[in-house]
């Protein structure tokens, strides 16, 4: 079964910017609704002056942060201000601009990707790998033991698929057959116990050889993940991603939701202990063939905008 959008409508930027303003007003209501000892107010200050700096520019159609502009009474000459962003891990606005960037380096990446001649039949697929449920206190640790668990998975030469076996051939693993990825972590608490789960969502970059005799089958797959984790009560699922351009951007979007904002509404105290165990855990890593790319990709992005900053200075 293929993972793709199935021709699902579109959100208009209006819907968009819509849904950022719900999820700030939800998350500042959350953070107030908890502020004892005023814990919480310099974080719902920021998050304040955050929000309404949000706007869809008319002549683009695109969100954009606003720029402001103010009188120098030295010059009595109009100035910009800097655009204002807060910064904050939990600030749902400065996430959607992070996500949006995101999203363009993993599109950049990928298609940087198929234009290399050993990856020129790419095939991408969404991987996810999870945990049992876990009491909240243990996220933060729970974190670390799969991202370990994940190492071990990838390097697993065994179970070996039939023709492996049959031909007395050597096992192969994700990391000999050069499989690229991208890997994002997510946890799940959509629930009414005083637990979450820690998962993965791994979008693979599969060359050619990851087929026939080389093939890694889903029921190998969850036997090293099983093994990985030393638990026969995990879970693993694998989907190929169909190969648009809007399929690549979802499968990246959607692995970029690190928490649920619909389950913070349901369980409130369980998000923001779920913030404070995930503060400081990336919210996602790469291959070493994916982390060359980006940093191309993120040196050419640092000189369009020193590029813009100094076009404008100039006028």
């Amino acid at each position: 079964m293929a993972y793709t959008h199935k021709n699902k409508v579109r959100k208009t930027p209006q819907q968009i910017l819509d849904k950022i303003n719900d999820a700030a007003d939800t998350v500042i209501r959350i953070l107030k609704s908890n502020n004892f000892d005023n814990k919480y107010t310099e974080t719902i200050l920021k998050l304040e002056d955050c929000q309404p700096n949000i706007w869809i520019n008319p002549k683009t159609n695109r969100i954009e942060r606003k720029q402001s502009t103010w009188i120098n009474p030295k010059t009595n000459c109009f100035e910009s201000h800097p655009k204002y962003c807060c910064g904050k891990s939990i600030c749902p606005v400065c996430n959607f601009f992070k996500d949006r960037i995101e999203v363009k380096k993993f599109y950049e990446t990928y298609e940087t990707l198929k234009a290399k001649p050993k990856y020129k039949k790419c095939k991408l697929w969404l991987l996810t790998l999870k945990l049992p449920p876990h009491q909240l206190w243990e996220t933060r640790d729970k974190v670390a033991f799969i991202n370990k668990a994940f190492i071990r998975f990838w390097k697993y030469l065994h179970p070996k698929n039939a023709t492996q076996i049959n031909n007395k051939d050597p096992g192969q693993s994700f990391k000999s057959l050069g499989v690229e990825f991208s890997k994002f972590l997510h946890v799940g608490f959509d629930n009414y116990n005083k637990t979450a789960t820690v998962h993965l969502h791994v979008v693979l970059f599969t060359k050619s050889n990851f087929s026939a005799d080389n093939r890694i089958t889903e029921k190998m797959m969850i036997e090293r993940w099983c093994k990985a984790t030393k638990s026969r009560d995990c879970y693993l699922h694998i989907t190929n991603i169909t190969d648009t351009k809007q399929d690549t951007v979802d499968a990246m979007t959607y692995g970029l939701k690190r928490l649920k904002i619909e389950s913070a509404k349901k369980h409130p105290k369980k998000f923001l202990e779920l913030v404070e165990q995930l503060e400081g855990k990336h919210k996602h890593s790469h291959s070493k063939g994916v982390r060359s790319i980006r940093a191309e990709s993120n040196k050419q992005y640092k000189q369009l905008i020193k590029d813009k900053k100094l076009s404008k200075n100039s006028k």
